[in-house]
């Protein structure tokens, strides 16, 4: 996987809006990259352990997991890093 991937790339492999993918790091900013909140830059870019964190809220929100499990499972480092196959190409 490649590091540095822009938001709307992200949400396109996640399959949800670019604002979605933005409001997951601000619901969690302390998790993601310096990157991904773009604290040195205007643009967010992600890096391979954000996909993983974005990734693990994709599956739990679909599985009607509730935000405050899964901050624990991201604070526990229980990342689901079975990515969709569009994060390959």
């Amino acid at each position: 996987m490649l590091d540095g991937i822009k938001t709307g790339k992200v949400a396109k492999i996640f399959g949800v809006a670019s604002k979605t993918i933005v409001a997951w790091v601000d619901r969690f900013p302390e998790l993601f990259s310096p990157e991904a909140n773009a604290e040195n830059s205007k643009y967010r870019s992600f890096m391979s352990n954000d996909m993983f964190l974005l990734n693990t809220i994709q599956k739990e929100r679909a599985n009607g997991t509730s935000w405050d499990v899964i901050g624990l499972k991201l604070e526990a480092d229980e990342l689901n890093t079975d990515m969709p196959v569009e994060s390959a190409n």
